[in-house]
């Protein structure tokens, strides 16, 4: 779904990196990604791209991890909270996306981000879940994609008939 979705013009962030981090560079002009482990912000360096920014080591340790996304100062227009301190990370992700924008919380259905997840359904935004098999893992998740009601990137042809929305 992300994939019909997405334009090569957006501008992505990324909590937490790894395939997707390179995934969004090949479909999107721009991606800062934000990684606490040491194995994937080296995975990253050992395979750079020019439209891919990393935020690791000593500079993560300085902003703070949450704090990445406003230290950046501008929107973006797809983000994506697959790392540590998620509740903290969507709040932050909901300030800053672009209007017509989309914000992915990966594991949606853990209880350290239901209040965050219902706060955002309370202040107006979709919300389309995707429930299913964690690729490698033992057991099914949710993931969610939050996007304001007005936004472009919503329609009858992109919005799954089973997402509820």
């Amino acid at each position: 779904w992300l994939g019909t979705v997405l334009r090569q013009s957006d501008r992505v962030f990324e909590y937490g990196s790894g395939s997707s981090t390179y995934w969004f560079a090949r479909r999107c002009a721009a991606v800062v990604s934000v990684e606490h482990d040491r194995r994937y912000a080296e995975l990253i360096m050992s395979k750079p791209k020019p439209n891919i920014t990393l935020v690791a080591g000593e500079e993560l340790a300085r902003l703070g991890y949450a704090a990445t996304l406003p230290a950046q100062k501008r929107t973006f227009d797809v983000i994506v909270v697959d790392g540590l301190e998620r509740a903290s990370a969507l709040e932050e992700a909901l300030k800053a996306v672009d209007t017509a924008g989309v914000v992915v919380l990966d594991d949606s259905d853990r209880d350290e981000t239901r209040t965050v997840v219902e706060y955002a359904t309370a202040k107006g935004w979709a919300r389309i879940d995707f429930f299913g098999p964690r690729p490698g893992l033992p057991y099914f998740s949710t993931t969610s994609a939050f996007v304001r009601p007005q936004s472009s990137r919503l329609s009858p042809a992109n919005v799954p008939e089973w997402s509820g929305y």
